[in-house]
């Protein structure tokens, strides 16, 4: 009798991923994927004067870390700065009032 295998959900996702391929993909998910992306960077690019993220980027220039992560509108930095900054900026409170 073979070994059970337990597959984890992420090692399915994992699996799923690396397995397709960009031809493989239907016009209307890349439809989708690229209107999000357009929306979220422009929700982004929308709270770039808010005081939240004045604020985040005056926590993460603290670090004194470097990297090469892009930081929109703010240059290059650390991973976990770029996610923090850019995360701050995809869900300001302003830009969700705004989708309201």
């Amino acid at each position: 009798m073979p070994a059970l295998h337990n597959k984890t959900n992420a090692d399915a996702i994992a699996e799923f991923v690396a397995g397709t391929t960009y031809d493989a993909l239907p016009e209307d998910v890349l439809n989708a994927a690229r209107f999000c992306l357009v929306d979220w960077f422009g929700v982004a690019l929308g709270a770039a004067p808010e005081p939240a993220v004045a604020a985040i980027k005056r926590v993460v220039n603290g670090w004194s870390t470097s990297g090469r992560a892009p930081i929109l509108l703010d240059g290059e930095g650390s991973p976990a700065a770029a996610g923090l900054v850019n995360g701050t900026m995809a869900r300001s409170e302003a830009s969700c009032r705004e989708r309201v």
